[in-house]
């Protein structure tokens, strides 16, 4: 099992954004985006990105402060780990 971030920026209608994001263990992407789907929805994960470790992008530094990703980091193999965020704002 290895660590994996999945993530989305999701803006169906232009007025607002929903900004998501998991980083746990998974035995392929498809595992990690299978569970970013039961986290957050199976519909979010057809767009959602994944890439093997802790990542640091737009979106997972939106959500996660850069101590909890370095405690993530720290504790990769020897602790059981789970870091999901949902952030969603609407202008309409």
């Amino acid at each position: 099992m290895k660590l994996w971030t999945v993530w989305q920026d999701y803006a169906a209608t232009g007025e607002g954004r929903t900004l998501m994001a998991r980083i746990a263990y998974a035995e392929s992407a498809q595992d990690a985006l299978a569970g970013f789907g039961r986290e957050f929805d199976p519909y979010f994960s057809g767009g959602a990105e994944v890439l093997e470790g802790v990542q640091l992008n737009a979106v997972t530094q939106a959500l996660f402060a850069d101590a909890a990703l370095e405690r993530v980091r720290q504790m990769e193999g020897r602790a059981n780990v789970e870091l999901a965020a949902r952030f969603h704002f609407n202008f309409a």
